[in-house]
């Protein structure tokens, strides 16, 4: 005995009901599906493609690292959209960094015209700028870091003995271990 039987293409619609106009004839010059957009058939982009990646390139630069702001745009719209990506990266640094939340005004303008090294990377090298403006937590975080941490070219873990200052004690290192040492008073 078999089951009901599945209803076929007629039955459920889904019947073609002829050739489908499609194509680049189906819109207009210029529009989705043209001809004239995307890669001519040689496969060299069209020139008008190059300044495009060109002017997008220059404004990315602009909004991010402080560079001249190209010709044709509103310097107050790229400089609102530059305040709002400054406060977005601040925000990735927070999260790896907590302890420099209170520091918001001051990351902003320390970000202004310099390009991203990664929020972990902004994070310290705003530390390491701003040193004596820390509160006891971000300056503690800061010398953890730094006696885990070398700080050249491109961050690489210390292998000899490290001691740094933190508020109210001391930070040592030794073969990738850290510890924080606190003073006590009394």
């Amino acid at each position: 005995m078999t089951g009901p039987k599945e209803p076929g293409p007629a039955e459920s619609g889904l019947a073609e009901s002829g050739p489908e106009e499609s194509g680049p004839e189906k819109f207009g010059p210029g529009e989705l599906g043209s001809e004239e957009s995307g890669p001519t058939e040689s496969g060299l982009e069209e020139p008008g493609l190059a300044e495009l990646a060109r002017r997008q390139e220059e404004l990315v630069r602009a909004l991010v690292a402080g560079a001249r702001l190209p010709e044709g745009f509103d310097a107050a719209r790229v400089g609102a959209a530059a305040r709002a990506l400054r406060n977005k990266r601040f925000g990735e640094v927070v999260r790896v960094w907590p302890s420099l939340l209170p520091y918001r005004t001051e990351f902003c303008a320390w970000a202004e015209g310099r390009p991203t090294r990664g929020a972990e990377r902004d994070g310290w090298e705003f530390a390491r700028a701003h040193r004596s403006l820390l509160d006891d937590g971000a300056a503690t975080d800061l010398a953890v870091l730094e006696a885990r941490w070398r700080h050249a070219d491109e961050p690489r873990r210390r292998r000899g003995p490290v001691v740094r200052r933190a508020p109210g004690g001391l930070v040592l290192g030794l073969w990738g271990r850290v510890r924080v040492l606190r003073v006590r008073s009394g």
